[in-house]
């Protein structure tokens, strides 16, 4: 393997991790939003259930 080629494999194997890093980057947002939208909407279920346990009360 010349220099040349060398240099060649080192560079798409560099473009390679940073693609990889790209990806896990859109993954670890997604899944934040999905968390964060997951635990929005149990509060909401929680105020609701709360809202009508006072209802009953009144």
């Amino acid at each position: 393997m010349t220099s040349a080629e060398a240099v060649a494999l080192m560079n798409s194997l560099d473009a390679l991790r940073l693609s990889v890093d790209g990806l896990n980057a859109v993954g670890t947002a997604f899944l934040t939003w999905l968390d964060s939208t997951f635990w929005f909407f149990m509060g909401a279920l929680a105020g609701k259930i709360f809202v009508e346990g006072l209802k009953a009360f009144k």
